[in-house]
């Protein structure tokens, strides 16, 4: 009988989301009349090579989200077993959630919803380390794309510039410390009584070993050149130079 009630919770949670994201893109789009602009300029840069690029596009996504989806996997399978099948669909639903949700909170519980009920809490938990993985991941990258640009196209001198790398490497190495000593900062949290009450759910993520953190870094340094090669097509195909 439980098992029949969790049956239609998902189904009925499924039904929902799918709804919500249906109406979340009609208003975004026809009922402000935005999809008419934007087929008009796609149209008018439209050519062949334009089309092979954004099929390309296309293709690299189950890309991108596969690279993402074993991520998660990696890391949720501290406390449960996941197939990547079953990964790479916590992704979708996450992607989907975080369409209609402010600042993509709806990333962490998209995921979740595939995890059985007494992880999910946990499962949280674990999704915040991936998504500040690739944070820090995308933060280097600026960085050392910042610093490329400005000894190369920055009238900078000598001094400036070394002011520069000076920062930006105590950026780096503040972000990584940050990254593989954050149980610390959960120790000055627990002293507050809401932390403290939930301690269990975080004890999966504190569990990582530094392997454990070293593997999810590697992997959203994977993805990087993935979306990011994406998205220097996208400029290619609507001719933003």
């Amino acid at each position: 009988m439980k098992e029949n009630h969790r049956k239609w919770w998902r189904i009925g949670a499924k039904v929902t989301i799918s709804t919500i994201l249906f109406l979340t893109i009609y208003r975004q789009f026809f009922q402000q009349k935005q999809i008419i602009s934007v087929w008009e300029e796609f149209s008018q840069g439209f050519s062949l090579q334009s089309l092979l690029l954004f099929a390309l596009v296309l293709l690299l996504m189950p890309l991108n989200w596969l690279v993402e989806a074993f991520k998660w996997q990696t890391l949720v399978s501290k406390i449960e077993q996941v197939s990547l099948k079953r990964a790479f669909g916590a992704v979708m639903s996450g992607i989907t959630l975080s369409f209609f949700t402010p600042n993509r909170v709806g990333d962490f519980g998209g995921r979740v919803l595939l995890l059985q009920e007494g992880n999910k809490m946990a499962g949280i938990a674990l999704t915040l380390v991936g998504s500040l993985s690739q944070i820090i991941t995308t933060t280097l990258m600026g960085i050392i794309g910042l610093m490329v640009y400005t000894l190369f196209f920055s009238t900078l001198n000598p001094q400036e510039y070394a002011i520069l790398l000076v920062l930006a490497l105590i950026s780096v190495a503040l972000l990584l410390w940050i990254y593989y000593h954050w149980q610390n900062a959960m120790q000055y949290l627990q002293k507050w009584s809401w932390v403290q009450k939930r301690q269990r759910y975080w004890q999966a993520a504190k569990n990582l070993t530094q392997w454990d953190l070293t593997e999810a870094l590697l992997l959203s340094i994977a993805r990087y050149p993935i979306f990011s090669f994406q998205y220097w097509l996208l400029l290619q195909v609507f001719g933003i130079k």
